[in-house]
């Protein structure tokens, strides 16, 4: 439908309540945030929308922190960990 059904919170709400083949949406950033109040994508019954922080699950946080800390080790041990520069 070209990129006006993308950037436009009232066709993406068009889209996802009338008949076809989007039976439900989980969006974690939107066009403009934050989100106009009259975004009717947030109060779609089949639309979830979250802040803006659905990667940050207690699994992603925590193999996070274990980076993190392998990461401190190796420089407290002259160890490259990590290199995506090779």
């Amino acid at each position: 439908r070209g990129s006006h059904a993308l950037d436009c919170p009232r066709e993406q709400y068009r889209i996802l309540t009338g008949k076809g083949v989007i039976a439900a949406a989980g969006l974690d950033v939107l066009c403009s945030e934050p989100p106009e109040h009259d975004n009717p994508l947030l109060t779609a019954r089949n639309c979830f929308v979250t802040p803006h922080i659905a990667w940050a699950t207690k699994e992603a946080r925590m193999r996070l922190m274990d980076i993190a800390v392998e990461n401190l080790k190796g420089y407290m041990n002259h160890e490259i960990v990590n290199n995506v520069a090779k």
